[in-house]
């Protein structure tokens, strides 16, 4: 594809994303309001839903540029409270929540969505998305516990932050002290090739397939032997890891031929 032509379908893709999210606003902004107003629970479960039903909306609308292929969607439903790791490429992998079947997703996140994502912003403060950045631990922790008790799957990026050369990044321990302190399961979100599609650091957008596979949940009463090792989180995170490694792994050599 031509420069001139990547900008200009870059242009057009994300005019579309853009118009798209400030005509949903409104409905961000009224549950913002009737929250505020009544404190009622139901409202941030609402808001959730609707951050769900934008991301699968969003590249809904867009499938001329981006493809979305998912696979075993089902997994995290009647699971919940639980935890679901993502690995992280691009900016598509919020809006690739919406192509799993879990409907109340609650993801820790950094502060740039906050701040760059303004059409948005009402909707994930009053769904409870936690932002994690600059934030003292026992704030966020007790924030994650309140997402629990509303039965939420919270949203973890291990890598911290969107990988800058497509490579597996390392992971951070968070979300699997979580998952063991509070007894929840988990359930890895494998995210192949989004980082193609838009690459950090860029806007331009390179049209083509995305791919997002649900792993068998980890549940529970599979915790024991990781328990009995000398630091259990970091042995849950290897465990955890070591898949992605493998399905990440297969699809780059499926695909490099």
């Amino acid at each position: 594809m031509s420069k001139v032509k990547e900008k200009l379908v870059s242009l057009i893709f994300f005019t579309l994303l853009l118009t798209w999210s400030f005509l949903l606003a409104p409905i961000g902004w009224l549950l913002y309001l009737l929250h505020k107003l009544t404190g009622a629970r139901i409202i941030r479960s609402w808001a959730r839903f609707a951050g769900w039903v934008y991301g699968r909306s969003s590249l809904t609308l867009l499938r001329p540029f981006i493809r979305v292929i998912s696979v075993n969607p089902g997994e995290a439903v009647g699971k919940t409270p639980c935890v679901i790791t993502a690995n992280h490429q691009s900016i598509l992998d919020l809006y690739l929540l919406g192509f799993q079947d879990m409907k109340q997703v609650c993801p820790i996140t950094k502060s740039w969505p906050f701040r760059l994502l303004v059409p948005l912003t009402p909707v994930m403060r009053t769904a409870g998305y936690v932002e994690a950045e600059g934030r003292d631990l026992d704030q966020i922790t007790r924030e994650c516990r309140e997402r629990i008790e509303e039965r939420a799957a919270l949203v973890f990026y291990p890598e911290g932050h969107r990988s800058r050369t497509g490579e597996l990044g390392m992971f951070h321990v968070g979300a699997f002290r979580l998952a063991l302190d509070e007894n929840l399961p988990i359930v890895p979100m494998v995210i192949k090739n989004s980082g193609a599609r838009i690459r950090p650091g860029t806007f331009l957008i390179h049209p083509g397939v995305v791919e997002i596979e649900m792993l068998p949940a980890i549940m529970p009463s599979e915790y024991e032997r990781f328990r009995k090792a000398p630091i259990p989180h970091r042995a849950l995170l290897k465990h955890v890891r070591a898949m992605y490694e493998e399905k990440l792994s297969a699809y780059n050599a499926a695909h490099a031929r």
